[in-house]
This record gives C-alpha cells, sequence and structure tokens, in this order.
C-alpha cells in the first residue's frame, strides 16, 4: 500500500483542528504530501444567470473572504510546513463536483474528511456524497471530543486494533485487502468481524465464518506475523460494530463501500452511513472496486 498525496478539505470550523490532526499523522507515517483545500463558494460567479444580481458591494464581500481564507490557509501551511510537504487549494465551484476533480487530478491517494451530521432538507452531508462518490479510500474522523489520538506512529508499545467487517459476498474485497495491509504497516491487531442476522443457523454462522477466515489466511499469507482475531455476533450490524469497538477498544474501523440501486445495496450503504455519524473512533471507507 502506497499513500503518496493526502487530500484533505477544510472549511474552518471546530472539525478541522481533527482532520487536520489525522492528515498529519498519516502524511508523517507515509511520508506524503498533504494537499489542504478550501472552497470559497458553492457555485463560482459565471454560474448566475441573473447579471443583475452581481453588484460592486457583493464583489467587495467576496474579495475580502477570499482575502481571509488565503490567510487562514497561509497559516496552516505555515505550521504543516515544519514537519510535512504540503500545499493548499483555493477553490470555487460545487464542492463534491470540486473534490472529485482534485482526487483526480493530484491524483490523490486518500481523502481525509469530518462530518456535520446527517443531510437534511436544509443541509446536505459532503462527507456522505464523498463516501458514495468518491474513487478512492474516505478515512473519516469520528465523532469523539478533544486531541486525536495518534493511529500512526511507529514502534508503538501498544498495538492498535484495527476492525475490518466481513462482506457477506464469497469473494475477496477491497476493505479487507486495505485493512491487511494497513495493519501491516501499523503493526497492528486485526480484528475480524462477521455479523449475522438474528436467528441465523449455527451451521450456516460457522460456514460464513469459515469462508471468512479461509479469505483472510490467503491475504495474511505475506505478513504471516500478523496478529488477527475472529469475531462473530447475530444482531442488527451497525449496533454490533458500535459495540465491539466500546468493549474491545477498536482504534480504526476499516469499512467496504456499499451503493446501488438494489434494496440490499441501500441497506448496507446505509449502515455505512450509520457508522459515520455514530462511530467514536476513524473510519476508513474503502470503495468496493478499489484496487490497491
Amino acid at each position: 500500500m502506497e499513500i503518496r498525496t493526502v487530500l484533505c478539505p477544510v472549511d474552518f470550523s471546530g472539525k478541522t483542528g481533527r482532520e487536520l490532526a489525522l492528515a498529519k499523522q498519516v502524511c508523517s507515517f507515509f511520508g506524503a504530501r498533504l494537499v489542504v483545500e478550501h472552497n470559497l463558494d458553492p457555485r463560482p460567479p459565471n454560474f448566475l444567470t441573473v447579471t443583475w444580481m452581481w453588484s460592486e458591494e457583493f464583489e467587495g464581500q467576496e474579495e475580502l473572504k477570499q482575502g481571509s481564507a488565503q490567510e487562514k490557509l497561509r497559516g496552516l501551511l505555515q505550521e504543516l510546513s515544519k514537519t510535512l510537504e504540503c500545499e493548499a487549494k483555493l477553490t470555487r465551484g460545487p464542492i463534491d463536483d470540486v473534490l472529485l476533480l482534485l482526487v483526480k487530478d493530484l491524483p490523490a491517494d486518500l481523502l481525509i474528511m469530518g462530518s456535520h451530521g446527517w443531510s437534511t432538507a436544509e443541509h446536505q452531508s459532503l462527507t456522505e456524497k464523498m463516501i458514495s462518490q468518491c474513487p478512492i479510500p474516505v478515512l473519516t474522523v469520528g465523532n469523539a471530543e478533544g486531541e486525536m489520538s495518534p493511529l500512526f506512529v511507529r514502534d508503538r508499545q501498544e498495538p492498535i486494533r484495527i476492525l475490518a467487517t466481513v462482506d457477506d459476498e464469497r469473494r475477496p474485497d477491497a476493505a479487507m485487502t486495505y485493512a491487511v495491509s494497513m495493519a501491516n504497516h501499523l503493526g497492528a491487531t486485526l480484528v475480524l468481524l462477521e455479523v449475522f442476522p438474528e436467528g441465523t443457523g449455527s451451521g450456516a454462522r460457522a460456514d460464513r465464518m469459515a469462508v471468512a477466515e479461509e479469505r483472510m489466511a490467503a491475504l495474511v499469507g505475506d505478513a504471516p506475523d500478523l496478529c488477527v482475531e475472529s469475531k462473530a455476533v447475530a444482531g442488527h450490524q451497525v449496533e454490533s460494530i458500535l459495540a465491539l469497538v466500546a468493549e474491545t477498544e477498536v482504534d480504526l474501523i476499516v469499512r467496504p463501500v456499499h451503493t446501488g440501486f438494489m434494496p440490499k445495496a441501500k441497506r448496507r450503504h446505509y449502515a455505512d452511513l450509520e457508522l459515520l455519524h455514530s462511530s467514536p473512533c476513524p473510519v476508513l471507507f474503502v470503495p468496493h472496486k478499489f484496487n490497491l
């Protein structure tokens, strides 16, 4: 696994500090370049179709906004550049389109974001949209308060714990491959979790868990020293994951992203969003067809 460029959009809200702290950890660990992005407006002036809406007063406000954003970005870069290779992008336009273009043009290997809550009629969650649309993994910061815990650290005394949820498709998926690679890089303990629906018979549960363990064994073949734990529970998927996070002090969740129009895909995607908004620890969302 190579992470060469990390893209981190910021809006200078309370989440920015945690986003940048996590991005700084990742870039320091992998020797990656950090690109900090701030978007001035959802749509640039040339998107306006009614010309009288543009005025000198509005233009002056825009110049002040741009100057303030530039000053804030300069301050961030001045601090970050002491230890990292970094740069800033000041953009205008529909922010989801802007980020997808940046991911392609940089190109970026990882997108790091926070979230301001579920999408509503008044608020469209950018992070939800990126999880659905982004072609590269998206690392979200989690909802814990306070300073960001150090996850990406070499030679740590106590290994972190990475939780990988098992897909019910009987084939290797990108998230599991990514989880194995990440655990190997970090010297982490990898927890393999299979969540069965209530009422699943013991025989079916044993068969499915055996398949999952075979898949994991094949992926771990190149890292025989990797510590792997397997767990199987019955119940609601997200509740089971969060319970295990609390009970065993999981530090990072790696989750395959499922999108589509079939009812099963919609249920999976809703579970992805539940984890985004409920997990106390960072969640790494990996597109199902992503190639390492």
